[in-house]
């Protein structure tokens, strides 16, 4: 993608971008090329073979990305790794990044081996990411966009603009060719926007070609409202969360104060308990008291009754009556009994 696409793009989307995505990433320069042009883009880069994987995406920053052999199905997939010449004429695997290594054969007499390797859909890659719509598609995958676009099912109508490499001829055996690659976008309601060839054989040609949806319109609303919807979740879930913390302070206060109200209510029984005590123990002061008094009184009661009244003779008290009888009886009868 050259600076007059980036500025096409800038200019008909009015900077509306992202979600980048690129399969088949390779060194992924072009991957880092599309984060500076739109930097609050949220941009994955693909890549299939997992030397390259290793070498070159695997230390990018501030992109996503992801080494798996994308296609129209999940499971597993051969991937044709081929040799080529690095400069130094010496035969080698991966020695530099050149884009022959593809889910079909380049041809023998590039040799390498076959690789089984983890496959999948892109629709699959989005439904794990959570991705709405991609705003921008870049494929480079050594004949294979065909089978991409297919695997994005309906998820195709959510994207916006399709950049992709097509060919005129078998350059990989037993891959779909352009025309089909072609029908495939025109069905699914896009539009070329740009399309330069490239002559790679006598007989065949290669495309790069710029692909934009027809319901532009709609998809840039559609994919505003998604966003509107995240900030949306994130501000109710912010909200949210605000009054989760300011309920648990006010029950946390309500708790501190009831905790003081118990304690408090433990001090006024406690206070009533030790009162209590005290007025029994008063109560039974005063009853002490009150008997001791009144056994004060009583004694002075029956001193005052057996105090004689001043100027009364004593009487004498019966058993000194009955002597005195007695001693009169004897004296007058002699020994007469005593009556």
């Amino acid at each position: 993608m050259d600076k007059l696409d980036i500025e096409f793009i800038n200019k008909q989307y009015k900077n509306q971008i992202n979600t980048i995505i690129e399969v088949g990433s390779l060194d992924g320069k072009d991957a880092i090329t599309m984060k500076t042009a739109f930097p609050n883009a949220t941009v994955y880069a693909i890549e299939g073979l997992p030397e390259y994987y290793e070498m070159y995406l695997k230390k990018l920053k501030n992109i996503i990305t992801i080494c798996k052999v994308i296609t129209n199905y999940n499971g597993k997939i051969n991937f044709f790794r081929k040799k080529f010449h690095s400069p130094n004429g010496v035969s080698e695997h991966c020695a530099r990044p050149v884009g022959i290594h593809s889910i079909y054969n380049r041809g023998n007499e590039y040799g390498g081996g076959i690789l089984e390797v983890e496959c999948c859909t892109l629709k699959d890659i989005c439904d794990s990411n959570k991705i709405d719509g991609i705003d921008i598609l870049y494929i480079q995958a050594c004949g294979t966009s065909y089978e991409i676009l297919e695997g994005l099912g309906s998820m195709i109508g959510r994207c916006r603009i399709i950049y992709l490499e097509t060919e005129s001829i078998e350059f990989f055996k037993g891959q779909k060719l352009h025309r089909n690659v072609c029908n495939l976008l025109e069905k699914s309601n896009f539009e070329c926007y740009k399309m330069k060839e490239y002559i790679i054989t006598k007989s065949g040609k290669q495309f790069y070609s710029i692909w934009l949806n027809k319901n532009k319109e709609n998809i840039i609303n559609d994919n505003m409202i998604t966003n509107n919807k995240k900030t949306t979740n994130n501000k109710k879930s912010t909200n949210n969360m605000e009054e989760i913390s300011n309920t648990k302070t006010v029950n946390n206060k309500e708790i501190t104060n009831d905790k003081k109200e118990s304690s408090n209510t433990e001090e006024i029984n406690n206070t009533e308990e030790i009162n209590n005590k005290e007025i029994t123990n008063d109560m039974e002061t005063l009853k002490d008291n009150k008997e001791v008094n009144d056994k004060e009184v009583e004694n002075n009661i029956q001193i005052e009754i057996n105090k004689p009244i001043v100027g009364e003779k004593k009487k004498p008290t019966t058993a000194t009556a009955t002597r005195t009888r007695a001693t009169y009886a004897t004296g007058r009868r002699g020994r007469n009994k005593v009556i």
